[in-house]
Order: structure tokens, then sequence, then C-alpha cells
């Protein structure tokens, strides 16, 4: 499976305050697309206990933090691009993820 996702250290200091914030054991970070390769299709980040975690899902262990990325989603959050920037109200997460909405030719196991 091709990981070609871009977590910046801005964005997973952040990431990390927020789950912190939680005070909840075993927290991590879960990335997917809902409705993927259609034009509504919406990059997501969520709170996931790892025990409620797909096993299907890829784990991203970065410094800080894990993240789990929906299977179904990798060929999507191809180039994505997850940052943090930091302003006078605290900040923007912000994902970029160029072919969330691109039409890509997947196997049918892919679809629900």
């Amino acid at each position: 499976m091709k990981n070609n996702i871009e977590i910046t250290s801005s964005a997973e200091v952040y990431l990390k305050k927020l789950i912190d914030a939680k005070d909840e054991d075993n927290l991590a970070i879960r990335l997917f697309i809902d409705k993927p390769g259609t034009p509504k299709a919406e990059t997501c980040l969520a709170f996931c206990n790892i025990s409620e975690a797909s096993k299907d899902d890829l784990i991203m262990h970065l410094e800080l933090i894990d993240v789990y990325v929906d299977a179904k989603s990798i060929d999507f959050l191809d180039a994505a691009i997850v940052n943090f920037d930091e302003d006078n109200f605290d900040g923007q997460l912000t994902i970029k993820a160029p072919v969330s909405y691109t039409h890509l030719t997947l196997p049918t196991s892919y679809l629900v």
C-alpha cells in the first residue's frame, strides 16, 4: 500500500495537543475520505480509539502520534498534505487532498 501523505510537524504538534486535551487512553487520529471519487468528496480527520480502528487501516507512526488512514481512502489521499498554520487566533488546520474527488478505477471490493 503506497503512502504519499504528508503530515507537517506543526500539524502533528497541534493534533497531539488536541489528543492530550481529550485525556483519554488509546486515542489516535483517523484520516479518511467521505464519498471518495465524487464531487461531494470530503477529507476528514477524526479522533479514533485504537481498539475501534479498522484492521485494514494503514498506520502512520509519527514522532508524537499515530494516524490511522482508511485503506479505502489511500488512493484518494495521494499527495495529501495536513498542515497547521498559527495565527493571532490560535491557528488553522488545513487538509489538501487534490485527488479526493477524482474518479479512480478501483476493485469492486472497495465499493461499499
